[in-house]
């Protein structure tokens, strides 16, 4: 599964709820759709999340103003480190829930993808991206291939890792994992479900 989008910098950065547009869509999204859908999917399935990072994570940063909306990302690397270090928190927590059926969830990181989908760039941002995916990219087929070899491979359905980058190097995860969930986890969590619960 992937989805995603860009801090709108420039536009309007926030949801009616009040939540930045990309923490909405790619954290408490993901979150809601993992949680509810593993309940109709059989016994064994396997989910797989389009945005995890793949290699050990060279910040240890996680910003909780960044989440709740009382501060807008500066930079695209403000969003991007809060959104990704969100989406480690959730897989551990959603293989927590769905390990009692059996099913697995691996994240990955597919690299630069050659793909006419962004939007809500810079022009900065759209020449860096030209420029990467022109010499590092993967086309969108490559893409697809790969994530279907992720999902159902041997050291995903056991566990034996939880994240797979692009060059399809696994891992089982980061080495400040446990401190990022005991710091966050259950904050996150419930921030989440708090949202969820205004809906309802």
């Amino acid at each position: 599964m992937s989805m995603g989008v860009f801090p709108n910098f420039g536009g309007e950065m926030f949801t009616s709820e009040g939540l930045e547009r990309s923490v909405a869509t790619m954290i408490l999204g993901r979150y809601i759709l993992f949680k509810e859908s593993h309940r109709y999917m059989k016994d064994d399935a396997g989910i797989l999340s389009i945005l995890a990072y793949g290699s050990d994570p060279a910040l240890n940063f996680f910003d909780r103003s960044l989440i709740t909306g009382e501060k807008e990302p500066a930079l695209l690397i403000d969003a991007l480190t809060a959104i990704l270090f969100s989406s480690e928190i959730t897989i551990q927590k959603i293989d927590q829930l769905v390990k009692s059926k059996n099913m697995y969830i691996v994240g990955s990181f597919p690299g630069l993808v050659r793909t006419d989908l962004h939007a809500n760039m810079s022009i900065a941002m759209k020449i860096i991206e030209y420029l990467g995916t022109a010499f590092i990219g993967h086309t969108e087929e490559e893409i697809g291939y790969n994530e279907a070899c992720i999902l159902v491979s041997k050291a995903a359905r056991s566990r034996r890792v939880s994240y797979i980058d692009d060059r399809l190097i696994g891992r089982k995860s980061f080495d400040g994992v446990e401190e990022l969930l005991q710091q966050h986890g259950q904050w996150l969590m419930q921030f989440m479900e708090d949202h969820i619960k205004k809906w309802r």
